[in-house]
């Protein structure tokens, strides 16, 4: 090796030393955005409805010393009736003979109590019932207590975890509702809209406490002019969010500075037959990516103390509803040449239109001859699965659907990947998965999900969270006595 390569390779490494110091005074010092995201002030994100620091506080109720659950949503404190209460309080010191279970996770499973069982969404309840059916009078030995809240994500489910496994419980079931990951920060839509191995060498350097103080002293805010490449044309149009056969206009959508379509998620159905952005397609992989590494974190970081304490869990999965909800994002996600474009549109807006005049034969000819070109775009998945359910063929139809909801770009419903890190990082830790799913789907005779089973795109209604809660107390109580035998 020469002499001057010998200079510069003691040069690099120097440098790489300089930085590690720097980098461990930085983190000593607390400085930069990056600070553990598990303990980052909810009060920050005004989205958060519950502002927290524990769940539950002591009070002392006719003489007894109880634990108490904090309502800080005004959404929460207007469904607390009698019935929602007695599952929000517990004694501080557990009785002898008790089975004492909590429930974690967000809206889905936190609930408002109606004597219409179909209306009646309180989990606490209904897994009560479950148990009550299962073991009649001895039942009365369970006391479950409600620690889910509306709006709870990964950080939220992970503290509720770590203190609740000081009231000694026998059971933790936990379902978190939606895809709600911890989800890194300091990303803005532009890092996201480069390519994926861009935006990996831009995660890492993120990562370092050097880089965010650099950036954070050269950061300008973006601007928010209209991309020039693209004045004033619009990328694609929003449907109405609902039945797709309803007479709605439609509304056109334009692009961003940053060249992704400017639209609400979740307000209505965005389609963009006619144009390939790779900006999108980057956003939504590398969102997709991001989820999925901050799931696997919520769930290892939830089932930790756990663990730590001998808690036993059941961790259900996330069921969507995919008959009911149209996707709220369809895009291509492969790029298609200008002459594949104009005839995918050409097919898929005459199959749409076939379709809201009730003309099956030529809506399925159409739908198929526009998914025949471009396989991933959701809308037409979805469509077409209905067209096969008016001809009866269920168990396609129901594979339409799934397809729909995997291709949606929006990430708003229960993808297949997150359930399976579930299951990964459950097996590795030894608890038990509940496939809410099959437990939801086994109500309709073809095993499709539809409205008649959730409130809207990740809410169960209360006769779906009662057939949830049956399969949850048949584990809970294999899970239970097994555990104490």
């Amino acid at each position: 090796m020469s002499r001057r390569s010998k200079i510069i390779i003691i040069n690099l490494i120097a440098a790489a030393m300089l930085l590690a110091v720097a980098e461990v005074i930085l983190r000593v010092a607390d400085s930069g955005y990056n600070t553990p995201r598990e303990f980052s002030d909810p009060g920050e994100n005004p989205d958060k409805q519950m502002r927290f620091e524990k769940i539950f506080n002591n009070e002392t109720i006719e003489g007894r010393e109880m634990l108490v659950t904090r309502l800080d949503s005004e959404y929460e404190r207007i469904g607390i009736d009698d019935t929602t209460r007695r599952f929000l309080t517990f004694p501080a010191k557990k009785a002898a003979g008790t089975i004492r279970i909590f429930i974690l996770g967000s809206s889905p499973v936190w609930g408002a109590y109606h004597e219409d069982p179909a209306q009646n969404t309180l989990f606490a309840w209904q897994l009560e019932k479950a148990l009550g059916n299962i073991l009649g009078e001895k039942a009365a030995r369970f006391e479950i207590v409600n620690a889910a809240h509306v709006g709870f994500g990964g950080p939220e489910v992970i503290r509720s975890c770590r203190e609740v496994v000081q009231y000694q419980p026998d059971l933790l079931v936990i379902y978190n509702g939606g895809v709600m990951p911890l989800i890194d920060e300091g990303f803005g839509r532009e890092d996201l809209a480069s390519s994926s191995a861009f935006f990996g060498v831009r995660k890492a350097l993120g990562s370092l406490r050097l880089f965010q103080l650099v950036e954070m002293m050269f950061s300008k805010p973006m601007e928010m002019d209209q991309n020039p490449a693209h004045p004033s044309a619009p990328v694609g149009e929003i449907l109405p969010p609902g039945n797709p056969q309803k007479d709605s206009p439609d509304l056109p959508v334009e692009m961003g500075p940053d060249g992704i379509p400017n639209f609400t998620q979740g307000g209505g159905r965005l389609v963009q037959p006619s144009v390939f952005l790779p900006q999108s397609v980057n956003l939504v992989r590398n969102l997709i990516h991001i989820t999925q590494d901050d799931y696997r974190q919520t769930y290892e970081q939830t089932f930790e103390p756990a663990a730590d304490a001998n808690t036993p869990v059941i961790a259900c999965t996330v069921a969507t509803n995919i008959a009911g909800i149209p996707p709220f994002w369809s895009l291509h996600w492969k790029q298609l040449s200008e002459h594949q474009l104009k005839v995918f549109t050409k097919y898929y807006e005459s199959g749409r239109d076939a379709f809201a005049n009730n003309n099956f034969e030529a809506a399925r000819e159409n739908l198929a001859a526009a998914m025949a070109i471009s396989p991933t775009f959701a809308d037409a998945h979805y469509l077409f699965a209905k067209v096969l359910e008016h001809f009866g063929e269920m168990k396609m139809a129901k594979e339409q659907y799934h397809l729909a909801k995997e291709y949606d770009a929006s990430n708003e419903r229960a993808l297949d990947r997150p359930n399976e890190i579930l299951r990964e990082v459950a097996a590795k830790y030894g608890f038990n998965v509940l496939d809410s799913e099959a437990a939801i789907a086994a109500l309709d005779p073809y095993g499709i999900i539809g409205d008649g089973l959730f409130i809207d795109h990740q809410h169960p209604n209360g006769q779906a969270l009662a057939a949830l809660a049956d399969a949850v107390a048949t584990q809970a109580l294999k899970v239970i006595y097994r555990n104490q035998n």
